[in-house]
């Protein structure tokens, strides 16, 4: 690590040094000022307001970021796999905040809200349905959460119902479509980046084959060490301070984006 081009590791210390200011800034709460565009945004369906769907994306993309920086500062060691799969999180997670946040008008910003309400409350819906009672002390625990899971899906589609939105599966938002969309903002914003949403979206991509293990991800980064006359062989993989910091490059430009936008709909103007 501490031979590699001192320009690239500049850039990472740079975002360290941002992230550090973004973990003491979701340290305390943030809620949104009376009269300002996202405080309107929140009556629709108080349970799970449009702050609370993008602070929880923010939380999760300042996290990933400050696990990224404190890991690598403190065993000066790259890794082929971990620190991408960690930057593909916070890359995304900043990212489903600006799809919430970035449409001019309210009700999209409350239907993009409210999708992802509707997801969090399936998935859980999902898992509660997989617990056996025998694990717990009160057998009828997962029965009575699941009543309560369909009482707020009622109470959701009430709410969805005032901004025209029917929770259909095959209308639901995909990872790759919310990653698209915010890319497609990140591209309009004075960044002073050239394109930074075209490269999230690559990298984002790029950084899911590394999550997932797969070898196409990894072109480039592998080394081979032996190489058989059948084509089978040995090769190494490696990550160069370049790559990474590539990597927190985009995660930190997305979730800085992310934070100035989520401040801009708090703030009343």
């Amino acid at each position: 690590m501490t031979n590699d081009n001192g320009e690239w590791s500049g850039k990472l210390l740079r975002d360290r040094r941002a992230v550090a200011d973004w973990e003491k800034w979701i340290s305390v709460a943030h809620p949104a000022d009376e009269g300002s565009p996202l405080a309107g945004d929140d009556r629709l369906y108080p349970p799970f307001p449009v702050s609370r769907a993008a602070i929880q994306g923010l939380g999760s993309a300042i996290d990933h970021l400050g696990l990224f920086h404190a890991a690598l500062e403190k065993t000066q060691t790259s890794r082929p796999f971990g620190y991408f799969t960690l930057a593909r999180a916070a890359m995304f997670a900043a990212a489903r905040t600006i799809w919430i946040l970035s449409p001019a008008q309210r009700p999209e910003r409350q239907r993009r809200s409210l999708w992802l309400a509707h997801e969090d409350l399936r998935q859980y819906r999902n898992f509660t349905e997989t617990l056996p009672a025998v694990l717990f002390a009160d057998t009828e625990l997962p029965a009575r959460e699941l009543t309560e899971i369909t009482e707020q899906l009622k109470l959701m589609d009430e709410a969805a119902a005032w901004v025209d939105l029917i929770f259909k599966s095959n209308e639901r938002p995909r990872d790759s479509h919310i990653v698209d969309s915010a890319a497609a903002w990140l591209d309009s914003q004075p960044t002073g980046l050239e394109e930074p949403g075209s490269s999230v979206r690559m990298l984002w991509r790029i950084h899911s084959g590394h999550a997932h293990g797969l070898s196409w991800s990894m072109q480039g980064q592998q080394e081979v060490v032996t190489r058989n006359a059948d084509r089978s062989g040995t090769i190494k993989v490696t990550a160069s301070v370049a790559e990474m910091a590539t990597a927190s490059l985009a995660a930190a430009t997305t979730t800085n984006q992310a934070l100035i936008l989520y401040e801009q709909r708090a703030s009343r103007h």
